[in-house]
């Protein structure tokens, strides 16, 4: 049975943890790629498994994309941005490192599409001592 519902709220660091949570998320959904993506200020880079019709704003891939290499293409998008994307580093009694958040809300969806099928933006990681 496929959920409605599901929801992911994984954050980390390494291109392996977010290749496993991309190969979750095709498995969770049944299904074997993702097809587009989005990128919005906001809620980050958007996949996608179909286009939806009359929307300009998903840019297909040039074919379907397993988790490996959507994985890696969402990590280089990731080391591509710049500090300010991050937003302003947490305050603690320890360091801050660059991570990722790959996120979906309560029902399953990312706000403003639901056509989404999970999100992934720059995050802060904080590091204790």
């Amino acid at each position: 049975m496929n959920a409605d519902n599901r929801t992911f709220d994984v954050n980390g660091q390494a291109l392996i943890e977010l290749k496993q949570c991309l190969n979750l998320v095709l498995l969770l959904r049944n299904s074997g790629a993702f097809k587009a993506y989005r990128i919005h200020d906001e809620y980050g880079l958007m996949l996608y498994e179909y286009v939806p019709s009359g929307r300009n704003d998903i840019i297909p891939f040039i074919g379907p994309q397993g988790y490996e290499a959507t994985g890696q293409s969402v990590f280089d998008w990731l080391k591509s941005l710049k500090e300010e994307a991050f937003g302003k580093p947490g305050t603690h009694d320890g360091d801050n490192s660059r991570g990722w958040r790959a996120y979906t809300d309560m029902w399953g969806q990312i706000p403003s599409d639901h056509h989404a099928v999970i999100a992934i933006k720059p995050q802060w990681l904080w590091l204790g001592k």
